[in-house]
């Protein structure tokens, strides 16, 4: 959960003005927010007790953890002298995304791997907010469940390499089905198979023709030759 606010709050005697957060470098701050892995972190904490809170920003995501056990996003911390307290936090949404990779012709591409990527709660492809799940391809399909309804990007590959068209998807709650094209592109040349297809029918096409166009040379040649007149 990447770009989630995080908030520190003293609930004993620890004061705010003893607190500083790392990531905004100022004294005065009570706030952060998680970095692209979903991580964040207060340094030089005052020990004592203290109330961590997250804050969800999506009406598609309901909590669904947090390390106090109340999944309310509020965990009490006790931070203790020169150690680290920790307070972990976890969503999840109402739907669910299937899929299949398959090759050009249609036919079934057994293995690879897919990053599923959600807008996030802005909606917008490529910003900060945006949520990456990496799914197993197996058996020519994938799933993933409890995720948020919203604008997603599917991108895959097949286990030799081979990379799959991306695919945009609007995801809402329940069931959401879609599909992955892989190119069908050698790793190691960059040639792909359709084209080497193609090639090896232009080369007996021309085959055929040089040998048609051979043929009646020859007759003609010996035809030729026949009707020659002598010279004088």
């Amino acid at each position: 959960m990447p770009n989630t606010l995080v908030r520190l709050e003293p609930t004993a005697s620890v004061t705010a003005q003893s607190v500083t957060v790392f990531v905004a470098n100022t004294a005065s701050s009570m706030e952060t927010y998680t970095d692209s892995k979903g991580a964040y972190a207060f340094e030089k904490v005052e020990p004592g007790q203290w109330s961590v809170k997250a804050t969800l920003k999506t009406q598609y995501l309901s909590a669904t953890y947090d390390s106090s056990g109340n999944t309310d996003w509020i965990v009490p911390v006790s931070v203790p002298v020169n150690g680290v307290a920790r307070g972990d936090f976890a969503a999840a949404g109402t739907a669910s995304i299937t899929g299949d990779l398959k090759n050009q012709a249609g036919a079934v591409v057994k293995d690879g791997a897919a990053e599923v990527v959600w807008a996030g709660p802005d909606g917008v492809q490529g910003t900060a907010d945006d949520v990456i799940f990496p799914v197993v391809i197996k058996n020519g399909t994938f799933s993933l469940v409890g995720v948020p309804e919203g604008s997603y990007v599917v991108k895959g590959q097949a286990s030799d390499g081979r990379v799959a068209r991306d695919t945009s998807l609007n995801v809402v709650d329940g069931e959401n089905k879609t599909g992955l094209l892989v190119i069908d592109t050698l790793p190691e040349t960059g040639r792909n198979h359709v084209s080497i297809t193609t090639m090896a029918l232009l080369l007996l096409a021309f085959g055929a023709a040089l040998i048609c166009y051979r043929g009646p040379s020859d007759v003609l040649r010996r035809y030729l030759v026949q009707v020659r007149m002598p010279r004088k």
